[in-house]
């Protein structure tokens, strides 16, 4: 069954601002710049049916195109506990009105309402056993880092496959926000 998520994809200045961040100071799966999103919702694995009722659906968002734009990073779920490293994203108006739409979307194709309160990210590491102390060193030091502002103007639709290395995302279609 394909496990898919809705997502915006960064530009190419923001793909190569967060690859710079790589370094050997911790243990970390880097994700590779190709695999960078932001993600509005996860859906997990869906049939093939239900794949097509997603595509039909996504085209009825009528939201705007909105930034992706941030400065700093952070850990989840948390800096005592590391696990994930990410670029914040402002949870700027259309970025939220936007994950709105889709998550309502989403629970009206019946999927059960997201349990998190969504926090716009983008991913820039899965932390292997890093020792807390280093990486919220590593985050203090980028507190003022920046990344190129872009405005996404799609969304996609993403199928994920799962591999000993690491997901591997494929774009199943993409729906252009309203201008």
């Amino acid at each position: 069954m394909p496990r898919l998520f809705i997502a915006l994809d960064p530009s190419q200045a923001q793909r190569d601002a967060l690859a710079r961040l790589k370094t050997d100071t911790f243990a970390a799966r880097w994700t590779p710049p190709a695999q960078y999103h932001l993600t509005l919702r996860f859906l997990g694995d869906t049939t093939p049916e239900t794949t097509a009722t997603v595509c039909d659906a996504l085209a009825e968002i009528t939201a705007s195109p909105c930034p992706i734009e941030g400065t700093g990073l952070g850990t989840f779920p948390s800096l005592r506990n590391p696990r994930v490293l990410f670029a914040r994203v402002e949870p700027n108006p259309a970025l939220i009105a936007l994950q709105d739409q889709v998550e309502a979307l989403c629970q009206r194709l019946g999927f059960p309402a997201e349990r998190h309160s969504f926090t716009p990210h983008l991913t820039v590491a899965r932390l292997q056993k890093a020792d807390p102390a280093t990486v919220y060193r590593f985050v203090q030091n980028h507190a003022d880092w920046t990344y190129p502002s872009h405005r996404a103007k799609k969304v996609t639709l993403y199928k994920s496959t799962l591999h000993p290395e690491g997901a591997q995302h494929t774009a199943v279609t993409h729906i252009p926000l309203r201008e």
